[in-house]
């Protein structure tokens, strides 16, 4: 026979003229036929065929895939007996187990078939009544398919078959070993009518033909049946491609374990198929023969002399119970193991090996080789797989020595107990190794139903048979919405909680463009310290927008003057300097502390600060935040910062060296979460620094100028930094920062610093005005005594909410922390009812109201947060 590729539906010539031929097992000098040696090219046209014919091809009707299949199989009928004759002639198979064979590969079309008609996804319960949820199969696309020699006609169908019926395409490299059954295979497929590019096959060796399907990128899944060392390079290939699945079955060695009560005629007999059927050629033949201590004896005697009575010869002649192995490589290598056997230490029962005279000089016939042998761990007979009639017999005097024994290999396909105890049977299933188990039967004869792979080198853990299809499809899901309204799983909000635009405030409350309106207690990061638009903030900008915005740094202004005045007289500081912000303010006070350094601390320039605290987001502040989260997208960041946990003295004590130069701290951690400390913390800071010589920085930007229910936060702590910061609410909304500091650290020259916009006349003006009305209304006051009323309102949650971890924080400064990573969600779900809160995930909440809010605001934001949690708990999250 003259062989071609068959390639978008035409029977083609390889490009390039090579050929190899096929040649009869059994009788070298019978050539079957001569194919073509394809390479590289012909595989990449296969598979463009096959990708071109792939949109038509899963868009056809899945019945209508199934019913060509169907005429697949009744081409493939007729040409039963034609096609066992090849596969004796080409595989060296008997005509028997030939014919077997070619009935396994119709039972897989036909149960593929069979599969066109059943489901192909699920219907499943959605958590939302108004919505329906399916589970649908999509076919993935072009498949490989490159399987062995002996199995020429099953393991192709085996692959090919689940592939088509699912919507996907097809490249086929048959074994070059039986490129003429293969050819026929696909010449039944193209006599059903199968459409162009669908089914593809190309001929050739596995280096040059498989290995370029494996690695192109247009092939989806790769499915190969051969050895491990082949399979291992396959899947190692699959693994780099972020698209490619692969499904390899590689081989085994197998074992049989004869129980002390196993019935003779069973064992032997199943032995005897087990171990020669195909001349030993199966993935599934047991080459390990476990037999009770008390029993091998006369089970050795009877297995050696039906083994030495078994037929060898001309496959096609019906009284051949096998044939010969497939080429004299395996010949060789059958050799070779039988005397490493020898060499390993044991003892031949049946001197098996090369058959040369007669009828079987032309073949490569090889009788049994049985030995005995104890198992041990460097014998590599007992370890490697052999793939011919090659058969140890092992002694075991336990169920768990012969487990040992069993799971002592690499592999993990096919395996046998024959036993008439059923426990024994199932302590035995439970404890090997396996993928395909039998009892009281040999570990041969799969059934096209049942899945079909192994564990351990034998296999990827996906089956042939139906669990194929999971490989070869991709599972989608698809939910149906039936409601005018759009209502999600988990509970989760639908509020489109990035999209509020915010047009318009007033005191604590602000609408969107919609006209939605929100009870506002984020404040503009605490920033809108007497609410939004308030009358005082207006006026003054009314008033001096009128006189004078900016006149520049190098000259003063009379609401700068004012401003300063207001703050020294407040602080106990005598010094400021403005800016734009609190992180400005920050960066200012580091610069300030490293001149300090270097003119009183020999060139200390060193600061430390706490872990989870938070001083704003230029770069230096960035470096001097401990949150390490906020830190690494900017690195390398400036260097001399250290950090400490907060509220702990011996690790503030051992962190301080002669590089030191100031410690900076906020006196309560806002951004971290609302971390109060204990009450001597402070104090203790403020002695070791006086210890020491460094300068204290009490970054007040968010605790400052009545937030935590007094002026500044550090009165509650009594004591007095060198250096504080302000920012946020210092000016109700407007943009500015302050510096203050005592005479001890003022060591700022003309030059030293500057800000274009600081203390501007117009901010100043506002903040000057805001100062005042803090003071002259006592919001310090109203902070405290509404702040306390908002906390036990949520301590009374955290008594009725278990999903409530804790509450802390001083005047309207509060945090909520619950016990799962629900802040956001909560928040959301808030946004969504009309209260506005910081969430700090996953476990926190911020609230930081203006500080003119009274106790009914506090309610209903307690209703819409308690409504919140109910929502986001009741599902679970």
């Amino acid at each position: 026979m003259q062989g071609r590729n068959y390639i978008g539906g035409r029977w083609v010539d390889a490009r390039g003229g090579g050929m190899f031929e096929s040649r009869n097992p059994a009788n070298t000098e019978e050539v079957l036929g001569s194919f073509p040696m394809s390479h590289r090219n012909e595989a990449e046209r296969a598979v463009a065929s096959a990708k071109a014919a792939f949109p038509a091809w899963r868009t056809l009707s899945r019945i209508a895939r199934g019913e060509l299949l169907d005429r697949f199989i009744e081409v493939i009928k007729v040409e039963t007996d034609e096609m066992a004759r090849l596969v004796a002639k080409e595989a060296g198979k008997s005509l028997n187990e030939a014919k077997a064979e070619v009935v396994e590969g119709i039972h897989m079309a036909q149960y593929m078939f069979g599969h066109a008609r059943m489901p192909y996804g699920e219907v499943v319960s959605s958590e939302i009544s108004e919505k329906d949820a399916y589970m649908l199969r999509k076919p993935k696309g072009v498949v490989a398919v490159i399987t062995p020699w002996n199995f020429p006609v099953a393991i192709p169908i085996w692959l090919i078959a689940p592939s088509l019926v699912q919507g996907n395409t097809v490249v086929f490299k048959p074994s070059e070993e039986t490129p003429l059954v293969g050819q026929k295979l696909v010449e039944c497929f193209e006599r059903a009518g199968l459409p162009s590019g669908v089914l593809n096959l190309v001929h050739g060796m596995g280096e040059e033909v498989g290995w370029p399907l494996v690695v192109h990128p247009d092939v989806e899944v790769v499915l190969f049946t051969g050895s491990y060392a082949v399979g291992a390079r396959i899947k190692e290939a699959c693994a780099m491609d972020y698209r490619k699945m692969c499904a390899c079955e590689m081989g085994g060695k197998n074992g049989m374990v004869i129980c002390q009560d196993a019935d003779l005629e069973i064992a032997v007999r199943g032995a005897v198929l087990s171990a020669f059927k195909t001349t030993g050629q199966r993935c599934t033949s047991a080459s390990r023969l476990i037999i009770h201590e008390s029993r091998m004896d006369e089970f050795a005697k009877a297995f050696a002399s039906m083994a030495k009575r078994i037929v060898f010869g001309d496959p096609l002649d019906e009284q051949v119970f096998t044939g010969p192995l497939i080429n004299e490589a395996a010949a060789k290598k059958v050799g070779f193991y039988n005397e490493l056997a020898k060499k390993e230490g044991a003892e031949v029962l049946v001197e098996g090996g090369r058959m040369e005279k007669g009828k079987h000089r032309n073949g490569y016939f090889f009788s049994p080789f049985i030995y005995r042998m104890p198992h041990r761990r460097d014998a590599r007979v007992l370890h490697e797989e052999v793939f011919g009639p090659h058969v140890a017999l092992i002694p075991f005097r336990t169920l768990e020595e012969a487990v040992a024994i069993h799971n002592d290999v690499e592999y993990g396909l096919s395996f046998s107990v024959i036993t008439e105890d059923y426990r024994t049977a199932h302590f035995l299933r439970e404890a090997c190794e396996f993928g395909i188990g039998y009892w009281n039967l040999p570990c041969i004869g799969a059934e096209v139903h049942l899945p079909f792979g192994g564990v351990k080198k034998s296999g990827t853990g996906t089956p042939a048979s139906w669990p194929l299809l999971d490989l070869v499809t991709h599972k989608v899901a698809w939910t149906v919405n039936h409601d005018r309204e759009i209502k999600m799983a988990q509970g989760m909000s639908t509020e489109v909680c990035l999209g509020i635009t915010v047009v318009r405030g007033e005191a604590a409350k602000v609408w969107d463009e919609a006209g939605r309106e929100y009870l506002d207690f984020i404040a503009g990061w605490a920033a809108c310290s007497i609410g939004h638009c308030h009358p005082v903030i207006l006026n003054a900008l009314e008033e001096q927008g009128g006189r004078l915005i900016l006149a520049g740094y190098d000259v003063y202004t009379i609401p700068q003057v004012e401003l300063a005045e207001l703050l020294t007289s407040a602080s106990g500081l005598q010094k400021v300097f403005f800016c734009n912000s609190g992180a400005e303010a920050n960066e200012g006070a580091v610069k300030l502390a490293r001149k300090y350094g270097k003119l009183h601390l020999n060139g200390a320039f060193e600061v430390i600060s706490a872990l989870r605290g938070f001083h704003g987001r230029t770069l230096a502040m960035v470096a001097a935040t401990g949150k390490p989260e906020q830190q690494k997208p900017f690195t390398p960041l400036p260097a001399g910062f250290t950090h400490v946990p907060f509220d702990d003295i011996p690790a503030l004590r051992a962190a301080v060296n002669d590089t030191t130069c100031a410690i900076l701290l906020e006196p309560i951690q806002g951004e971290g979460g609302v971390h109060i400390p204990d009450d001597g913390y402070l104090k203790e800071v403020r002695r070791l620094c006086d210890e020491r010589g460094l300068l204290l920085i009490l970054d007040e930007v968010q605790t400052g100028c009545g937030r935590t229910g007094t002026l500044w936060g550090h009165e509650q702590f009594g004591v007095k930094p060198d250096i504080m910061t302000l920012g946020k609410g210092l000016g109700g909304g407007v943009p500015i920062g302050a510096i203050l500091v005592n005479e001890r650290a003022a060591c700022f020259g003309p030059g030293d610093h500057g800000s274009t916009f600081g203390g501007n006349a117009l901010c100043a003006a506002v903040a000057a005005a805001v100062f005042q009305y803090i003071l002259q209304e006592d919001l310090p006051g109203n902070a405290a005594d509404v702040g306390t009323y908002f906390r036990d309102r949520l301590l009374d949650l955290q008594e009725k909410y278990e999903a409530v971890k804790a509450v802390r924080g001083r005047g309207l400064l509060v945090a909520v922390e619950f016990h799962a990573p629900i802040a956001l969600p909560v928040v959301q779900a808030c946004r969504g009812l009309g209260l506005l809160g910081n969430p700090l995930p996953p476990h926190t909440i911020r609230f930081m109201p203006p500080l003119i809010i009274e106790p009914h605001d506090v309610d209903r934001a307690i209703t819409i947060l308690e409504v919140a949690i109910k929502q986001v708990s009741s599902l679970g999250n």
